[in-house]
């Protein structure tokens, strides 16, 4: 399994905004809590993916694998955080995504962007909720033909002895923009 060192990302990327992290993060501060993930994190590198690469046993070696996730630049900037970047979103037709994971984990922390309301739930290997979480407005899409400004980016996570996976779930388009996981 390949565990990546917070020192291993350039600064103000993806370990900036990851474990551990308070669920009422308030995106227009700009700001998270500064600690940093400890060496027992496992933090996905998405750009090492292509775009438009069907994501599935990309991860085996890292202990997770997805279901129902595609990787992409987003076009609309509108759900891009960190411009340039890859992102999973659900393939078409569908309006989730899971994280399924090789071994029982205790946390797992995401940031999403995301049109409205997402839902993150954890399950464990008997498919019984262990926890869950909404972030977001269920009105945050625009009346306007294009959406102009950012939506915003939620940092969600979920602590549980035994998650064997995650759901990415809402009925309005979203990104998964990292994910890390213990």
């Amino acid at each position: 399994m390949q565990v990546m060192q917070a020192s291993e990302f350039p600064p103000n990327q993806v370990r900036d905004s990851l474990p551990p992290i308070a669920i009422d993060f308030n995106p227009g501060s700009g700001t998270i809590a500064p600690h940093r993930p400890s060496p027992e994190w496992v933090i996905l590198d998405l750009q090492r993916l292509t775009a438009f690469e069907t994501v599935e046993g990309q991860y085996k070696s890292e202990g997770v694998w997805f279901e129902g996730a595609i990787a992409l630049y987003p076009s609309n900037s509108a759900f891009s955080p960190r411009p340039g970047a890859l992102s999973l979103l659900p393939i078409a037709g569908r309006s989730n995504m899971v994280a399924h994971f090789a071994q029982p984990r205790q946390q797992v922390n995401a940031s999403l962007t995301g049109a409205r309301q997402v839902t993150v739930t954890a399950y464990d290997h008997a498919n019984r909720v262990l926890a869950k979480h909404s972030a977001g407005n269920r009105n945050y899409v625009s009346s306007q033909p294009a959406q102009t400004t950012a939506f915003p980016q939620h940092e969600m996570k979920l602590s549980s002895h035994g998650i064997a996976k995650v759901t990415f779930d809402s009925d309005a388009p979203f990104t998964l923009d990292a994910i890390a996981y213990c």
